[in-house]
């Protein structure tokens, strides 16, 4: 069968066989379409035998009862999604050509290859057991199994056998409730702990009204050649199981303890079963199943049985490693955000600060050009200072030369004491000659007074006292001329006096001349000199007023130069700040660099994971790998339904489409029939038979290419609504 786009379908050497169906025959020196290099995405030219066959008939047979499907198909062929390869293709290699014939852009080929290897290789695929369900049945024990009390069946042998039973519990006639079903399902729950039917664990599995624990061993020969006894009991008062695996004679229980997994999840893994698979492939109550699921659950279990799911662990292996990785990178894009914008910050400090620094250097030379004006404003004051300090040293000098020329003119001060007791002694000599005049000239007046009176004639007659009584004339003339002489005497006295008063007052005023003249003198000299003092001291304070101001000014002076050299020598703190921002800069470049090498790996490592993680998905190799087996099982299906009957045909497709019309990576049964039926519910009980054991040996040929070894089949009334014909068949198929 071919599957293409028959639009552009080169249509030579196809065989007509019937009005309905279309055979191209392949032979074997065909490339595989893995392997063609010429557009296998567009179509696949088929050389086998032929019969003239047009376009147009082509188109006709389309319009059949075939176009509700092989045009679907043929769409998904011609965009490339699906190619088939061989069915013992291994994982890795099949993942290989997988990627090949996608060939992604954007991707490094030979790294995505590797990437997906090396989990598949993770899940140490050349262990035997992984390719799964490689086991043999030996032996098996029941006790107070359902309605078996003890029973002995040993699986590993050569032939078809059919299980009869009789049920003695009843009149012997019947063979229902004798045990058959329970023997075909023990295995079953021995393996997986779960039962068949619909029913609860303690139905399934306990006897009715049995208080001893159901009990079944199985001996099972793994894929790695081990003998292992698996012994699982129930306890229908409690409730309780319990499972119990031996490998070669000795217990399973610190492999158990060492893998930290439940002990019925190391049974799967070692002996690589699935219930599953069990249930609709090897033990088979009810093998309708796989046809009457839906084509999501078809598509999972033949997964399972192609032992594709090691995809799906591989996808589960890439999906937690893809979230380690996605919160790597999170957390490394976060310290790149974080690192970018301390870089970032730093950059922008050292901007701000380089701003500021060209700011601080034009204020530093503003602030330069205002201290060296105030200078100069200082300067022009300081030099009128000195030049008045100077002037006035000058004139304090000056002065100073003048005190010193008053005081030598000073004059001779030793003299004015002999003057001034000269003069007190002419005081003296005048005050003793005046009281001496006064006295003389009182005595004159006194003698003037009597000589007047004697002139008189006053006292002639009288009695005197200094005359004697009873003056007479010779005594007045006596009296008057001793009177005379007297008084002249006291005149001539007084001329001495006055004459003593006269040269004492000369004397006295003299004194008082020379002494005025030399205190004048000296006082002129001494007011000179005490002005020149004064002005000295004035000039004198003038100059500690100057130099307090020039000093003042000195400190103003000696303030703006260390100012000045200060603001020359200043090194701003901006300056330190931008070498720690620069060393913050360099020390953080390297690593943000190195940061973002990192989040880019991760990205790209990421970008492979994420395709890996669809890759491994059931629309990825998974379905790669169900076209691989969907010829081999279309051939066997339609091999197994051709024998059962000729107006029946059955083929699987990798798509289903939805009702509205769009196409899901799933599996889907497409049948039809002379008899009109398009669908396995809509025939009879025998045609479904019929299709049930097709499907049921074409997915068991599938699973004998796999797994050789496989030695069971049991199957629950396998004749059930089957006529004699089919009988012959089945007995002949089995």
């Amino acid at each position: 069968l071919v599957l293409a786009d028959y639009d552009s379908f080169d249509w030579e050497f196809i065989k007509v066989e019937s009005p309905q169906f279309v055979t191209v025959r392949i032979p074997s020196d065909l490339p595989r379409l893995a392997e063609l290099k010429d557009r296998p995405d567009r179509y696949l030219k088929i050389v086998g035998e032929t019969t003239d066959v047009t376009q147009a008939d082509i188109r006709r047979l389309m319009e059949g009862s075939r176009a509700r499907w092989v045009p679907d198909v043929a769409k998904r062929v011609s965009t490339g999604t699906r190619i088939a390869v061989n069915l013992d293709t291994s994982a890795q290699t099949l993942s290989d050509r997988y990627v090949r014939h996608i060939n992604p852009p954007g991707f490094d080929i030979e790294r995505l290859v590797k990437t997906g290897a090396a989990y598949l290789e993770k899940l140490d695929l050349s262990n035997p057991s992984a390719a799964g369900g490689r086991i043999t049945l030996g032996k098996m024990v029941l006790d107070n199994y359902r309605t078996i009390e003890h029973a002995e069946f040993d699986f590993d042998r050569v032939g078809l056998y059919r299980v009869i039973g009789v049920n003695h519990d009843d009149d012997g006639t019947s063979d229902n409730g004798s045990g058959k079903s329970s023997l075909l399902e023990a295995p079953f729950w021995i393996l997986t702990g779960k039962v068949l039917r619909e029913e609860k664990l303690k139905e399934g599995v306990a006897r009715k009204k049995a208080t001893e624990p159901c009990r079944g061993v199985l001996d099972v020969k793994d894929a790695a050649g081990r003998h292992v006894q698996i012994e699982r009991a129930y306890f229908p008062k409690s409730g309780r199981s319990t499972l119990d695996i031996r490998i070669n004679g000795e217990s399973a229980k610190k492999l158990v303890q060492q893998k930290k997994r439940d002990t019925q999840e190391v049974l799967y893994e070692m002996l690589g079963i699935d219930d599953e698979i069990l249930r609709t492939v090897d033990i088979l109550t009810n093998s309708f199943e796989f046809l009457g699921s839906t084509e999501a659950k078809r598509t999972e279990l033949l997964e399972k049985l192609m032992r594709a799911t090691v995809f799906a662990e591989a996808r589960e292996m890439v999906r937690e490693d893809r979230k380690r990785v996605d919160r790597e990178a999170v957390q490394i894009d976060t310290e790149v955000r974080v690192k970018d914008a301390q870089v970032g910050g730093a950059r922008g400090r050292i901007t701000e600060l380089d701003g500021k620094l060209a700011s601080f250097e034009v204020d530093r030379v503003q602030r330069l050009a205002k201290i060296d004006t105030d200078i100069a404003n200082l300067n022009g004051p300081m030099a009128g200072k000195r030049a008045a300090r100077d002037q006035a040293v000058r004139e304090q000098t000056n002065m100073q030369t003048r005190v010193t020329e008053l005081t030598a003119m000073k004059p001779d001060t030793s003299g004015v004491a002999e003057l001034v007791s000269t003069a007190k002694d002419c005081d003296t000599v005048l005050l003793d000659s005046m009281s001496k005049l006064r006295a003389l000239e009182s005595e004159i007046a006194q003698i003037d007074t009597r000589l007047r009176h004697l002139a008189q004639g006053h006292i002639i007659g009288q009695n005197c006292g200094e005359c004697g009584s009873g003056v007479t004339r010779e005594g007045v003339d006596a009296y008057r001329a001793r009177l005379d002489t007297d008084r002249a005497g006291k005149a001539a006295e007084c001329v001495e006096l006055r004459s003593l008063i006269a040269d004492a007052t000369t004397v006295k005023k003299q004194c008082e001349t020379d002494r005025s003249a030399i205190e004048k003198k000296l006082k002129a000299v001494e007011e000179g000199i005490r002005g020149a003092t004064s002005f000295i001291n004035t000039k004198a304070h003038e100059i500690r007023t100057i130099d307090e101001s020039i000093a003042g000014i000195d400190r103003q002076l000696e303030m703006l130069r260390g100012q000045a050299a200060t603001v020359r020598d200043e090194q701003p703190a901006i300056g330190h700040l931008i070498e720690q921002e620069r060393a913050a800069v360099a020390e953080g470049e390297p690593v943000l660099a190195e940061l973002r090498a990192r989040l880019e790996g991760l990205r790209e490592e990421l970008k492979y994971l994420e395709w890996w993680e669809e890759g491994f998905g059931p629309a990825g190799v998974r379905s790669f790998a169900l076209d691989a087996v969907l010829p081999v099982l279309n051939e066997a299906v339609q091999r197994y339904i051709t024998r059962f009957s000729s107006s029946l045909m059955m083929q699987y497709s990798p798509t289903s489409k939805t009702k509205k019309g769009k196409l899901n990576e799933e599996l889907s049964v497409n049948v039809e029939s002379l008899s009109g039926i398009d669908d396995m519910g809509s025939g009879s009980g025998g045609e479904q038979k019929r299709m049930m054991y097709s499907d049921l040996f074409a997915r068991r040929a599938l699973r004998l290419l796999r797994l050789p070894d496989l030695n069971v089949l049991m199957a629950d009334e396998a004749f059930d609504q089957v006529d004699a014909a089919g009988i012959e068949i089945l007995m002949d198929i089995l």
